[in-house]
């Protein structure tokens, strides 16, 4: 072992848990993503359409908003992806590798999905968590939801067109709804990711608890916006608010103007719902000139309503859109910790555990144990002996048990399966910090309190 390594204090159980926790969570929140892109998807031309100006004025921002948190929403995929993948790859290499697996950023990330948890082949079976019907992809885009400046145009005299709100109040609210439901299942997924890895990191000052913790540390800190599970919640609720904003500013300019219209009497106007008609019967003022004072007298009441309207744009794109708000996010997903398996000695952690299965690392006491998968129970004993293993005992639970000179051990369950035991470990002075148990199958076994599993004959 590296001298300079501490001995662990992390049962691997443990990890392998929380590996299960965070590909549960990136399942989670990928499909937090994917609702609030379907419902934004049916939320189109919610802003308004030119020539409105405070529609004009608004979808710019939000549009800036959207791109910053989509760019979150992706950098989360794959930082929490890539965390889960480590957790389960670590857990198998405190077992098989010397506990000198670690966490580290690469200078690349590939793409494609991998199962989570992985069932490393050096793992044992007592080890192994249970396929959780998740898949961990190590990235994940999304197309851009549809522009919020909606196309239509406008039957009203350009001077009047510019001044009438079309924001539509039901689509933007039905957004807000949808960035508040993003900001509560983010933060859902955050707590109970931060769970998981405290019940690694607790009391355990080793370097790889040190890694996994800082390694979290750069995925979220509690009111530090420069880390991605706090910055983005905190996108998604400011978005909702600029939309209820906006609505409440549009459906009360609606409001106020189809009064203040109606109640002077207007001549040749209706208002109907959200919409601005000028009549083609006006009442007997139909001649230019009686227009023309419909129309001014209309631009009189519009222009202080859509003043207000232009106003509060104003305000929500310097606090709940302001581009230090936005840039946080994207900053954060720049920063959000990009990490794969990586194994400290070996090229790879795939090769190093699939060698330590196979006792090409002498260092760790390995036997050199031949791939049996798909042999007869003769032809596995065959192998076994050609590798000078002998056959022990029998348990009551019907596991073969062999070992060979150097002291590693091997068991065959009736399944089929092949454990390695590894060679013997004795306790020493230490007994007391070991707790023997019994399983089924008569192997008794030892959990001693730096997590270590020891399995005797």
């Amino acid at each position: 072992m590296d001298a300079a390594v501490t001995d662990v204090l992390i049962t691997p159980a443990v990890v392998q848990q929380a590996a299960t926790t965070f590909a549960t969570e990136q399942w989670n929140i990928g499909g937090a993503w994917d609702a609030l892109a379907a419902t934004l998807s049916g939320c189109d031309g919610m802003a308004g359409h030119a020539p409105d100006k405070a529609a004009v004025a608004f979808a710019p921002h939000y549009t800036s908003a959207v791109q910053g948190a989509w760019r979150a929403f992706r950098a989360t995929m794959r930082s929490v992806g890539g965390i889960s993948l480590c957790l389960g790859a670590t857990a198998g290499h405190y077992l098989r590798a010397d506990h000198h697996s670690i966490i580290s950023t690469p200078p690349t990330m590939g793409s494609g999905v991998l199962l989570n948890p992985r069932a490393q082949p050096s793992l044992p079976p007592w080890q192994l968590s249970r396929q959780v019907g998740k898949q961990v992809t190590t990235d994940k885009t999304m197309a851009m939801p549809p522009s919020v400046l909606g196309s239509a145009g406008s039957s009203l005299p350009q001077q009047l067109a510019e001044l009438w709100p079309t924001g539509d109040p039901s689509k933007l609210r039905t957004a807000a709804a949808a960035w508040n439901a993003a900001h509560d299942r983010l933060t859902a997924s955050t707590g109970k990711l931060g769970t998981a890895i405290y019940s690694v990191t607790e009391g355990n000052n080793t370097r790889d608890a040190r890694a996994i913790d800082d390694v979290w540390s750069k995925l979220y800190a509690s009111c530090n916006d420069a880390t991605v599970l706090q910055a983005l919640p905190d996108l998604c609720t400011n978005i909702a608010n600029a939309c209820t904003k906006y609505a409440d500013a549009v459906e009360h300019a609606h409001n106020k103007a189809k009064w203040e219209l109606v109640g002077a009497g207007v001549v040749g106007v209706v208002v109907i719902g959200a919409g601005l008609f000028f009549t083609p019967e006006t009442g007997g003022a139909s001649d230019a000139g009686a227009a023309a004072a419909d129309t001014a007298l209309a631009m009189s009441i519009l222009g202080p309503i859509a003043t207000a309207l232009l106003g509060t744009v104003t305000l929500i794109a310097a606090g709940a859109l302001a581009e230090h708000v936005i840039q946080a996010a994207e900053n954060s997903a720049d920063k959000a910790p990009n990490v794969q398996p990586n194994d400290a000695d070996t090229q790879g952690l795939e090769s190093s555990l699939e060698g330590a299965v196979k006792g090409d690392h002498d260092d760790i006491g390995a036997a050199r144990v031949p791939d049996l998968n798909g042999k007869s129970l003769d032809e596995a004993e065959q192998e076994l002996a050609d590798q000078g293993f002998t056959l022990k005992n029998v348990t009551t639970g019907g596991y073969r048990h062999y070992s060979n000179p150097d002291g590693s051990e091997v068991a065959i369950r009736p399944d089929g399966e092949v454990i390695r035991l590894g060679p013997k470990i004795d306790p020493g002075p230490n007994q007391k910090n070991y707790k023997p148990r019994y399983g089924p199958d008569g192997l008794r076994t030892q959990q001693h309190s730096t997590g270590e599993r020891v399995i005797f004959p």
